[in-house]
């Protein structure tokens, strides 16, 4: 087994487009709970639905981002979002212990 500086540094690029989209995405549902635990929720629904999108480069986290911003791909992103706004505040886990 490769030691830890012999591991490729691996960034999922589709993780950081969602937690830049969420805010945006919980604007559109003011009822929301935002807590930290509805919000990690929401993130990690929306992560499941959706392609992991993984770097392990500057360059690949460059032309990942770029692809990310595409208006066709934020709106799949968004939409994830959406529906997993929409779980979450149906079913909160929030009241319930980690």
């Amino acid at each position: 087994m490769p030691s830890d500086a012999q591991r490729p540094r691996l960034s999922n690029r589709m993780e950081q487009a969602i937690l830049r989209l969420l805010d945006q995405a919980l604007g559109y549902h003011p009822d929301a709970c935002r807590c930290p635990r509805c919000r990690r929720d929401v993130v990690a629904l929306a992560l499941s639905r959706l392609p992991a999108r993984y770097a392990g480069s500057p360059t690949g986290e460059v032309l990942i981002d770029v692809e990310l911003q595409r208006v066709q791909v934020q709106a799949e992103l968004l939409g994830a979002l959406d529906q997993a706004i929409r779980i979450v505040k149906a079913r909160p886990h929030h009241h319930r212990s980690a």
